[in-house]
Order: structure tokens, then C-alpha cells, then sequence
């Protein structure tokens, strides 16, 4: 505390009365001690001592604030790094239950269900977990932000084999997010060619970020849903395609799509943990969604696993 106050009175006599004493040495000293050629001297050495503390103390007071900056980012990325694994714990906790909840059926039909839960229902609970993540960092009301995720199984799995262009837009199923659309069906909104599942489906997006979603709408790749309308601002989108594959061939693909409704990710005009949207894009893209993927992807297989078993089971019946 000392210390900091006496870097204080120090940067206030050279940054204030030094300056200011200077052009007052004319006055202060007689010309019958100093001649005006002595003063000069003493003025120019002042003024030289004087810009050197002044440099000094700048350059020390810029890297205490680049200190202090590096400080805020590590606590931020702590903060949100333990956010994450508070939201990934929760899933593990979410899908213990799940399994206990079927310790109390008196029986348990394997061949039906296959697993000891229903994937389908764990991934739409750890699209909740990502949405309450999302805010939480952003301190954007969890009305304001939705997850949806869609998936399917493609007819041609193997790699360098495309899907026809027919069957690319057949197949995709909700996980969860469907009230955000609730005007349409999900098959419709895929087809839509002003939708963003169009956009991402016909252009097979691995990653997409808008901080603006106004961007998207004026190139008619993002229908404005009731929801938008509600709202004088039309907020932020994010999409991130995410696979079970084996071999080089994929089972299972699905794209999850963040989304805020009013407010955006990142604002300039608001008070926000972000100095920037590129920013929350790099924590988005390198903090959180590496972990959720590694989840999300794993169930990804479990659904395609009992996909599988199920059409196995109907075409015995069949026959």
C-alpha cells in the first residue's frame, strides 16, 4: 500500500509540478548567479530528465495493465473452464439416474431397449446443460438462448460415397429444439431454402458462427422464426456438426445449433465478460464445444447402435 502511494506522489511531481517548474527557473534564479545560457542548460537537462521518468514510468504502467489484462484472461478461461466441467459432470450425474431409474422396472427387456437408457433423451437433457453453459458465460437469460440438435443415419456411410441429392435432405430427425420452429416441420425447414439448416445442410458446414444474425437473413440464409419477431434485435447463431464414425464411414451425423433470441453473444454496447466477438468465438470453438463434441459424438453411436439393433428386430418380425 506504501509503495503504491509512493508511485503515485512520484508520478504526479514528474508528470505535473516538473513540467511546470521548468519555464519558472528564468524567474527563480538571478541572472548575477546563473547567466541565461546556464539556464538554458538546466532547462534542456530538466526537461531531458523529466521526458526519461516520464517514459519510464509509462512503459511500466503499460506492462502492469498488459499484467493485469493477461490475469483477467487466465481467471476467465479458469472460470470457464470449470463452468464446463460442472455442466459435463452434471451429464455423467444426468445419466446415472437415468440408469437407476430402471433398477426399479421388475424386468427388463433387452432386446428391445437395448441399452440401459435412452440415448435420444440424455443428448436432449445435455443440450440443456449447454444452454444453461452458454448462459452463464454470457450472462444472457436462458429464455434468450436455445440449443437445438438434428441428426440422421446417412443411406451411403462410407467415405468418398455422397448421399444422392434427394436423400441429403430426407432423414433428419429432431433431438430437441423444435419449439423454436414451431411453424414448421423439421423436413420442411431443411428444404427451406432461406433456413439455416438449408444453408448448412446444402453447403455441409462444419462449423458456422454469425455474431450478427442479420448477416445471414439479408443472404437469405436464415429464416426469421415468430421467435426472431419477437424480439427488436435478432441476436446470435452458431452451428457445429458433430458424427459417429468408424472406419471412414459415418453412422451418424447431427448438427448443433446455438442460438440467442434478443441479444447477442458478444455487444459492443453492453457490459460483456468478451473484449470482442472473435473472442467468445475462440473460448466457443476451443473451450467448450471440444468437450461437449466428445460427449454428444459418443451418444451419437449409441443412438445409431440401437438404430441398428431395431431394424434388425423388424425385419425378423417381417419375415
Amino acid at each position: 500500500m506504501k509503495n503504491d502511494i509512493s508511485k503515485s506522489i512520484c508520478k504526479a511531481l514528474i508528470f505535473t509540478v516538473l513540467p511546470f517548474a521548468i519555464p519558472l527557473i528564468f524567474e527563480i534564479i538571478p541572472n548575477t548567479f546563473i547567466n541565461n545560457a546556464g539556464k538554458i542548460i538546466i532547462v534542456l537537462l530538466l526537461f531531458a530528465i523529466d521526458t526519461y521518468f516520464v517514459f519510464k514510468i509509462t512503459v511500466r504502467d503499460c506492462k502492469e495493465l498488459n499484467d493485469a489484462k493477461n490475469i483477467i484472461d487466465t481467471n476467465k478461461r479458469f472460470y470457464i473452464s470449470r463452468k464446463v466441467l460442472d455442466r459435463i459432470a452434471n451429464c455423467e450425474k444426468i445419466k446415472g439416474e437415468f440408469i437407476k431409474d430402471e433398477t426399479n422396472k421388475l424386468h427388463y427387456n433387452y432386446k428391445e431397449n437395448i441399452l440401459l437408457y435412452n440415448p435420444h433423451r440424455y443428448l436432449e437433457r445435455v443440450c440443456d446443460e449447454l444452454k444453461t453453459l452458454v448462459s452463464d458465460i454470457t450472462h444472457i437469460d436462458l429464455e434468450y438462448v436455445s440449443v437445438s440438435f438434428i441428426y440422421k443415419y446417412p443411406k451411403h456411410s462410407k467415405k468418398n460415397v455422397t448421399e444422392s441429392e434427394s436423400e441429403k435432405w430426407n432423414g433428419w430427425k429432431w433431438i430437441t429444439g423444435k419449439d423454436s420452429t414451431a411453424s414448421f416441420d423439421l423436413k420442411e425447414l431443411v428444404n427451406r431454402k432461406d433456413s439455416y439448416y438449408h444453408y448448412l445442410v446444402a453447403n455441409d458446414k462444419t462449423a458456422s458462427f454469425e455474431n450478427d444474425k442479420v448477416k445471414l437473413i439479408n443472404q437469405q440464409r436464415y429464416y426469421v422464426s415468430e421467435k426472431d419477431g419477437r424480439h427488436k434485435k435478432y441476436g446470435s447463431i452458431s452451428a457445429h456438426k458433430m458424427s459417429f464414425k468408424h472406419n471412414n464411414y459415418t453412422f451418424c451425423t447431427g448438427y448443433l445449433i446455438i442460438s440467442t433470441y434478443g441479444k447477442k453473444f458478444y455487444d459492443y454496447y453492453d457490459e460483456n465478460e468478451f473484449r470482442s466477438e472473435a473472442e467468445f468465438e475462440e473460448i466457443l470453438f476451443e473451450q467448450i464445444i471440444p468437450s461437449f463434441r466428445k460427449l454428444i459424438e459418443t451418444e451419437l453411436g449409441l443412438l445409431y447402435l440401437r438404430h441398428n439393433e431395431r431394424e434388425k428386430i423388424l425385419k425378423h418380425h417381417k419375415k
